[in-house]
This record gives structure tokens, C-alpha cells and sequence, in this order.
């Protein structure tokens, strides 16, 4: 703490002479333990108070009244308390320079009041105040992309798992039914104790490998000692995941282990993997254990939990984020299988995330509303997204390569010699704020600039907040430049500090963390405007962020002139093909825009030195450099091919009765227009010009009578629209798969009840193409599926809402207009396939119920 103190002083303008007018001394302690006593006595001479600045527990106060007692000195020492016993310098966090700089000025003005103190106490206070977001949504912690923590956290319902000391902590936010947790090796122990006063007979206990290996088989002895009914459910992920991803020693082989926990007494033990059949006849197992494929991860756990003793899982797969390194360098080949949702199919339930927990599914705004679409450069290659209810989702199988938006000349142009800015003065220190999303290269961004300020002869100095290994969450690195490695002092960044903002994600850039550091007069910003959805967003379907209000937020605080925002996620996974390259874009920009005091060649010098994607991260360097000059003609590129959504009533209409005819025909078009017509009717007669009503109904009129049936799957799957979209992302060689729970034929887990899904090859296409001629057969004596209880439903739904608009329609007014348009838009919440539909029909009912007694009341 004692560089952050520092800087905390020279901010309350306290110099040298300062503090000798004050009678202040400044120790610096380079050992914490055990303290040196003769320092202490020679520091504490003609002091009556000593105050200690240090981060977590008191290490160094006590020592120090220890020695001042010892020492028969009555001088006052406080350090996390005040006399007044109030916090001080509080034990959990982190101690901002800014928040030493008010602790420590209140203290010596309370002492030794003076004008000069009072104002800078006020100006920090002021500056601090004025920098509080408005939007009060953080960006937390989540499970990596593909990680095997999303299938095995899973548990039956009405069931209890117990987090530990690994990733699957974060579960405790997932509504997964995880709780508690405990220091590492004493897993499972808490429930030894509580199980004897339960009325619950068994609980699940998390565990990882490297706990495993460090002391959790003691815990797992100590439960089988006790004869405890649980089961142990430890994820093999063969990597220390938590805290980066180093390799674990030792670690045993998953037959090895398992004929460990048989040796210490387990009484069951299931082996669950993603690729069952890797095992070899070299994988010697023990009797009283079983492999299976992870589908089967729910029914093997109630299977388990009725074993009156201690059993056991190894959940077996590779950590995802580990997974993507080795691939990245070379260590294990790219999987030659991508997933992809067709749009058109998709009803947007948010099944697929619920199934998956993953956060490479995204949200994609369409005309007939918000669908998901698979994040391919963010994708680990889980694939367990396909176990969501739904035949939106197809597998491209094969030498299956993303395609970019230009051509290889463009690329190669980025090669073309620009002319250097002019770089940035350094005034003591230049400060640079990079925030982003942990998992993207935030850290790397960092190490990479402060390796080229070494190599251009600077000074420089990092500090990255990142705790938890923040999968998914807030990532700051803080990075100072001096003139010289001499002059490296404080590297934190406190208030007004900021030079340069590099904003790698829109929502971290609004952290208060960030806030705080920023100056109107000296920080200017370069931004990521692309929204990147939150873990919230795989259980929420229709959470959103408020993009729009934290640009404001910035923009209030820094002035437009200040800030450039851009889409760089947009146009790196467009341009380059990986959204991952959209930090080092941002660098590139910055540079050309003389933000950043560092010479290009050492930048990409330093780029070769970390040694990961090279050719891509200097690629992605240079496109930034080059968008400062073509930032226009890179907008066009990406929103070539773009859908354009118009809010019009008229072309809402327009689209709907087109694609109803395509659906069925010209007279169910027709009869869609005719209901149209009244409502807007009313709207006329009412004068109401905001034509809310009319384009609730025109859109959710349609959506009920665009039923996504067996014969309009087949048509949304066979047309070119749909093949032009694989051929518009996708090249090489591949096949296309099907995914898909056919009513008729499909079979049915024994434990859900749920329809099972199957895969289908290439032929189904031709399936698709037969069945879609003969949708003139639908809801006809004729038609196969009309006899379906869910087909039954979606044929009464259309009739139930006509006559519920043609209702409330008789009684619209100015009153009941906003209500009116709540009840016509209940049919959105109608989402979905199979029993999916059905569950969100029941919510949409009761919202309908809801709806109309409010409305009748306001007759």
C-alpha cells in the first residue's frame, strides 16, 4: 500500500515540505513479518499518532502496538478503526488511492484545520460524487462458453448440491438449486454434520480435480467413515481452471481414480463424459462402476441418491477455456462440427439456453421478432445448445470454415505503410484503463502495451483486477507509462487518472471502478458499442442491457467530443472472422488516433512476443490503425446484407400478409387483413394516432396463424433463403444435420416424459422438400398432423384471440387503450415447441386473465 498511500498524498497536495509544516513521517515497510523493532522505535520518536494504510487483515497493527506496548510508548495507532472506533481502512476489497487520500485528509484536518485541506477534501469529494453510474447492472462472473460446469451442476428437481473451492461456486447465482460452500478439503463435511438432523436423506457436494488431488479425498474418507448418504460429484476437467488454467500434477487418470474412491470405500461410482467411447481396454475400471454419456447425467444422479451410502461421479471433460488454448496452439485439432440455428424456425423460447447455460448464444433482432443465433467465435464446441427443444438447430459436419465479409485483398491491404501520429505527451505518467470481459485477452491487452513501453525504453507498470479468474465478468487492467523505468511509481489508477479509456465491452466501461478515474479535460475514450449479453440472458429470454442509457452515462460525464464509439466486436468477427480480435482493433485505433505514447513497431513487436494468434492480432492491430481513416467504409461493410426492420403499421402488415401467403395461401392472407382492418378502424374513430393496438395485433395475430407446423418447419428448412444463409457464413466441405423430435416417431425419456431428440442426416432435405408441397393438406380432413393435440391447440388459439380482440375492441377508449394493448400482445409470451409452448401458453393465459379483469374494470 505504500505507492497507493503516495499517490493518496500527493493528491491532498501534501509535498515534502507540506509534511513537515504537519509533522507528518512516511514509513515504507518492505517486510510485514515479523516487523523490526528498532525501525518502529526509531519512526515513533516525537509522534503522538500513528496511522497504518493496509489491504485485508491487520498484519502490521498489531505488531506495532505490540512494540509500542513492549516499549512502554503511549502513542495513539489506528488503522482499520478510528478513535471513534468507525471504519478506517476496511479489511475486505481493495484500497483506491482516492479513498486513502479522503480517510487520510479528514484525519489530519480533524487535527490541524486549514482552508487548504478543507477545499482539496471538497474537490475530491465532488469529483468522486459526480462519477456514479445511473445504471445499476454490473457485468458478474459466469460460466465460460462450453464449460462442462454447465451440464454437471445440473441436478434433479427437489434436490440439493453443494458448491466448493472451483468454478462451480458461480453456480450459486444460476437458480440451480447450488448453495453453500466450503474452505478446500472440507467439502462434503458440513453435510456429515447436518445430515443427522435432516429431514433431506441426501445431498450432491461439488468438487474439482486439483481439490481432489490437494486434500478432497480426505473429506470424501471422512464421509464414508461417517457412512453418509451423498454422492460426490467430481468434474474431471484436467486443468486448475479457477485461478488460469495451469496444469494440475499428479493428477490421476480417470480409471485411476475411480479405483480410488473404490479402495476408500465408495459404494457406487458413475464416470459420465461427453465422448463416452475415448476409453480404452487400457482404462482398467473397478466393479462397482459404470460409464455413461452424459445425456444421462439426471437419471444416473437419481439413481445414485437412493443408495443409502457415500457414491460418487467423475464427471469427465476437458475445461472449455483450456480446451480453446490447446486448439488455439495447435495442441488439439479444431473440431470439425459447428452448430447453427436457423433463424427463421427459431421462436426465440430460450430453451436452448436454459438447456446449455452457455453464453455464446445471443440474441439477433429479426422482423418477426428476437431469436437466438449461435456466437460462432465465441463458441467452445459443447454442442449441448441442440439439447434445447426446438428443430431450429442444425450441425454443419465436415471441413466446415467461417467466411468472412471481404476478400483476401482487403486483408492483405492492411499491410500498407501508414504514417505514424503524433504520440501523446507523457506528463510524470500517461494512464490507461482497459475494461472488458474476463476470457477475452482484457490482461493480454495489458501485458502486450507494457511489454512494448519496455521495449521502446519507457517504464511501465500493470495492475489487473481480475479475482475469481472473472469468467465472464468485469476485467480491469490498469496500466501505467512513465518517461523511464525510473520513474515507475503508483500503478493504480485513482480518480482523474485516466489518459486513455480503451472500453472492450460497453458495460464495464460503466463499472464505477472505471467512472472514478475518468476527467472530461483529460480522458478520451474509445469504446466497443456492440451489446454482449450477460450469463442473465441464458435463463431470462427477454433480458436486455440498457445500452443506450450507459452511452449517455458516458457521454454526460466525458462530452460526445471525447468518446468514439465503434462496433469492434461486430467488425473484427465480420472482417476477420473472430470476435476475439476486436481488442487489439481498439488498440490499433487508439494508435492512430495518438492516444496511446508507444511506437507501433514495438506494439507488434510485443504481439510476437506473447506468441498466440500472431498473424491475427497483428491483422486485427492494423485494421484498427487503418479504421481511423475508412471508420465509414468499415460500417458499410458490416451492415452489408443486414435485415432492415421497419416499425411502420403498414409495412408490418404488408411483410405478414405476404409470408401468409407463402404459408397457406391468399385467403388466409386475407382473413389475417380483415381483423386488421377493424382494429384499426376503432383507432380512427377513437383518434388515437399511435396505432399501438393495430400493430400489437398485426403481430400477434400473425404469429398465431404462422403456427410453425411439421409442413411450415419443412418449408423454412427447404427454401433458398435458408441455404443462402449457411452459404452467406459458412465454406468448404460439409454436411448439413438435422436435430429434431418428430410428434410421431419420437421416443420419450422415461424419467421426464419429454420427447427424446433425434439426428438426421443430409436425406432429410429431400423430406423437407415432399412435405412442404403438400401443406395444402393443413387443417384438412387429409392432414396427418391436424389430429395432434398440440396442432388441435394452435388451430383454438387463433379462434380464442380473434374473438378476445373482436371483444375488447367493442369496448376500446382512451381509458383501457394501454391495457388493450398489453392483453394483444400476450401471445408473444407463446413461445417455443412441445412442451416448451405449452408451459409459456399457461403463463401467457394467465397473463390474459390478469389483463382482462384490469381492463373490464376500466370499461
Amino acid at each position: 500500500s505504500f505507492l497507493d498511500t503516495k499517490l493518496a498524498l500527493e493528491k491532498l497536495n501534501i509535498n515534502e515540505s507540506v509534511a513537515n509544516e504537519y509533522g507528518i513521517k512516511f514509513l515504507k515497510i518492505a517486510m510485514p513479518w515479523p516487523l523490526e523493532e528498532t525501525i518502529i522505535q526509531e519512526f515513533s520518536k516525537e509522534l503522538d499518532t500513528i496511522i497504518i494504510v493496509e489491504e485485508k487483515r491487520s498484519l502490521i497493527e498489531y505488531q506495532i502496538k505490540d512494540i509500542l506496548f513492549n516499549n512502554h510508548l503511549n502513542i495513539n495507532v489506528f488503522g482499520k478503526s478510528d478513535i471513534d472506533n468507525t471504519i478506517l481502512f476496511p479489511s475486505s476489497g481493495s484500497l483506491d488511492p482516492g479513498y486513502i487520500a479522503l480517510k487520510l485528509g479528514a484525519f489530519i484536518y480533524k487535527n490541524y484545520p486549514s482552508e487548504f485541506l478543507k477545499n482539496k477534501l471538497n474537490q475530491i469529494n465532488s469529483s468522486i460524487s459526480s462519477k456514479r453510474s445511473l445504471i445499476n447492472y454490473n457485468r458478474t462472473p459466469y460460466f465460460c462458453s462450453g464449460c462442462p460446469h454447465n451440464t454437471s451442476t445440473k441436478i434433479p428437481e427437489n434436490m440439493r448440491a453443494i458448491t466448493g473451492i472451483s468454478c462451480a461456486y458461480l453456480v450459486q447465482g444460476m437458480e440451480r438449486n447450488n448453495q453453500g460452500f466450503t474452505q478446500m478439503g472440507s467439502e462434503g463435511a458440513s453435510w456429515v454434520g447436518e445430515s443427522i438432523f435432516s429431514n433431506r436423506d441426501h445431498i450432491f457436494q461439488n468438487m474439482g480435480d486439483g481439490t481432489y488431488i490437494h486434500s478432497g479425498i480426505l473429506s470424501i474418507r471422512h464421509a464414508v467413515a461417517a457412512n453418509t448418504k451423498m454422492t460426490f460429484k467430481i468434474l474431471y476437467n484436467d486443468a486448475v481452471a479457477l485461478t488460469g488454467g495451469q496444469s494440475l500434477d499428479g493428477l490421476p487418470t480417470v480409471a485411476q481414480m475411480s479405483r480410488q474412491l473404490e479402495a476408500e470405500g465408495v459404494k457406487k461410482i458413475a464416470i459420465i463424459s461427453d465422448e463416452p467411447n475415448k476409453y480404452t481396454s487400457k482404462d482398467i475400471f473397478p466393479n462397482n462402476s459404470k460409464i455413461y454419456h452424459r445425456k444421462n447425467l439426471i437419471n444416473v444422479q437419481i439413481e445414485l441418491s437412493k443408495i443409502d451410502a457415500t457414491t460418487a461421479i467423475i464427471y469427465d471433460q476437458t475445461c472449455a477455456a483450456e480446451k480453446r488454448r490447446r486448439i488455439k496452439k495447435s495442441l488439439l485439432p479444431e473440431p470439425s462440427k459447428k452448430i447453427f440455428i436457423n433463424e427463421q424456425v427459431c421462436e426465440g423460447c430460450g430453451d436452448c439456453g436454459i438447456q446449455s447455460n452457455c453464453v455464446s448464444i445471443i440474441p439477433v433482432t429479426t422482423e418477426f421478432g428476437r431469436k437466438r443465433q449461435i456466437d460462432q467465435s465465441n463458441c467452445n464446441k459443447d454442442y449441448s445448445c441442440v439439447d434445447g427443444f426446438c428443430p431450429s438447430f442444425v450441425s454443419l459436419e465436415g471441413n466446415v470454415q467461417l467466411k468472412t465479409s471481404v476478400d483476401k485483398s482487403f486483408i492483405n491491404n492492411l499491410n500498407t505503410k501508414l504514417a505514424d501520429p503524433v504520440l501523446p505527451n507523457i506528463d510524470k505518467s500517461y494512464g490507461i484503463m482497459i475494461a472488458g470481459i474476463g476470457g477475452t485477452g482484457i490482461v493480454t491487452i495489458g501485458a502486450i502495451l507494457g511489454t512494448a513501453a519496455q521495449i521502446d525504453g519507457k517504464g511501465s507498470g500493470t495492475l489487473d483486477m481480475t479475482g475469481l479468474a472473472q469468467k465472464g465478468g468485469a476485467v480491469k487492467s490498469y496500466l501505467r507509462i512513465f518517461n523511464d523505468q525510473k520513474e515507475i511509481s503508483t500503478i493504480r489508477l485513482s480518480y482523474n487518472d485516466t489518459n486513455l479509456l480503451i472500453g472492450c465491452d460497453l458495460l464495464v466501461s460503466n463499472d464505477e471502478d472505471v467512472l472514478l478515474t475518468l476527467e472530461k479535460s483529460k480522458t478520451k475514450a474509445i469504446i466497443n458499442s456492440d451489446e454482449v449479453m450477460t450469463g442473465e440472458f441464458t435463463r431470462n429470454i427477454n433480458f436486455s442491457l440498457p445500452s443506450e442509457e450507459i452511452k449517455n452515462n458516458l457521454i454526460d460525464l466525458l462530452g460526445e467530443e471525447n468518446i468514439n464509439f465503434i462496433p469492434t466486436t461486430t467488425i473484427a468477427k465480420k472482417i476477420l472472422g473472430d470476435s476475439i480480435a476486436a481488442n487489439l482493433f481498439i488498440v490499433g485505433l487508439a494508435y492512430q488516433s495518438g492516444l496511446i505514447p508507444i511506437t507501433a513497431n514495438s506494439i507488434e513487436k510485443a504481439i510476437k512476443l506473447n506468441g498466440v494468434s500472431t498473424e491475427l492480432n497483428i491483422e486485427s492491430f492494423r485494421l484498427g490503425r487503418h479504421s481511423f481513416y475508412i471508420k465509414d467504409k468499415l460500417l458499410e461493410i458490416i451492415k452489408k446484407n443486414e435485415n432492415i426492420i421497419s416499425t411502420s403499421l403498414n409495412d408490418i402488415i404488408a411483410t405478414r400478409y405476404k409470408s401468409l401467403i407463402e404459408y397457406q395461401n391468399e385467403d388466409y392472407a386475407k382473413k389475417y387483413l380483415s381483423l386488421i382492418k377493424i382494429v384499426q378502424k376503432s383507432e380512427e374513430n377513437l383518434r388515437i394516432e399511435k396505432n399501438l393496438f393495430s400493430k400489437a395485433v398485426a403481430k400477434n395475430y400473425f404469429k398465431l396463424m404462422f403456427y410453425k407446423d411439421e409442413y411450415e418447419v419443412s418449408r423454412l428448412f427447404s427454401n433458398k433463403e435458408f441455404i443462402n444463409q449457411i452459404n452467406d457464413n459458412f465454406e468448404g466441405d460439409f454436411n448439413i444435420n438435422y436435430h429434431m423430435a418428430p410428434p410421431i416417431f419420437s421416443k420419450k425419456d422415461p424419467v421426464t416424459n419429454k420427447p427424446i431428440k433425434r439426428n438426421f442426416g443430409p436425406w432429410l432435405l429431400y423430406f423437407f422438400k415432399f412435405l412442404s408441397s403438400l401443406r395444402f393438406l393443413r387443417g384438412t380432413l387429409f392432414d396427418p398432423f391436424s389430429y395432434l393435440g398440440e396442432r388441435k391447440i394452435e388451430r383454438q388459439l387463433i379462434k380464442d384471440y380473434e374473438n378476445l380482440i373482436l371483444k375488447i375492441n367493442s369496448k376500446l377508449s382512451s381509458n383501457n387503450y394501454d391495457t388493450a394493448v398489453e392483453i394483444a400482445s400476450t401471445p408473444d409470451q407463446i413461445r417455443g415447441f412441445g412442451h416448451v409452448k405449452k408451459k409459456n401458453l399457461e403463463i401467457a393465459k394467465n397473463c390474459e386473465l390478469s389483463l382482462m379483469s384490469t381492463f373490464n374494470g376500466q370499461v
